[in-house]
């Protein structure tokens, strides 16, 4: 049942395609702008995550009707959502990374393999991280105020975690650093998820 939660929500988003797949401008301008592939990978993961947040939540109010009459549990509507946000994130991050490894080396700029991974690593951590505090918030108030209030507080949350990880000495080879931060975005996931349960069953 999960797998054709996670199917309606990519069918509902296909119109978004094409929006989606032009954020990807982003990363790779930033990439040629300031030749980091990691800064620009982070910068985009903020982007991309408030908006890809937010279209799934914008179509289900005027689609509610199809998902009540879905033979899905709540549990599993919630972590279909989650599950699809995340393979999309992580698609488009990887897509964002390629883009702009071939900008960088075209510019004269070539990029580690444990370099582009531990970008990847940071992007999708720092994607997590977003998607786990807007989400809980969004089936608690609503697409409209969390857009408006708790989306702009975890923009910043968000550009002040790049102005850390960009400044720590990191080493990208320690095995334990990388496990670390996949853990802390794995609690902050179990969390969030569980408190978006939580609130759409209450307001179900």
């Amino acid at each position: 049942m999960i797998k054709k939660t996670i199917l309606l929500e990519f069918f509902m988003i296909k119109d978004y395609i094409r929006t989606l797949l032009l954020t990807l401008l982003v990363p790779i301008i930033l990439a040629y702008l300031n030749k980091s592939i990691t800064l620009s990978t982070c910068i985009y993961s903020i982007v991309v995550s408030y908006r890809l947040v937010s279209i799934p939540f914008e179509l289900c109010e005027p689609t509610a009707d199809l998902y009540s009459i879905l033979p899905v549990s709540k549990r599993n509507l919630v972590l279909g959502r989650y599950i699809y946000l995340m393979l999309l994130g992580t698609i488009l991050i990887s897509i964002s990374i390629f883009c702009e490894a071939v900008v960088l080396y075209f510019a004269g700029i070539s990029q580690s393999i444990s370099l582009i991974v531990f970008a990847f690593i940071i992007g999708f951590v720092l994607f997590g991280f977003m998607a786990s505090i807007q989400i809980p918030f969004i089936y608690k108030c609503g697409i409209i105020k969390a857009k408006t209030t708790v989306s702009s507080i975890a923009i910043i949350i968000g550009v002040a975690l790049i102005g850390i990880l960009t400044k720590m000495d990191i080493d990208m080879y320690n095995v334990f650093t990388i496990a670390t931060l996949l853990v802390i975005c794995f609690v902050f996931f179990l969390l969030s998820f569980m408190l978006s349960l939580y609130f759409y069953q209450a307001e179900n």
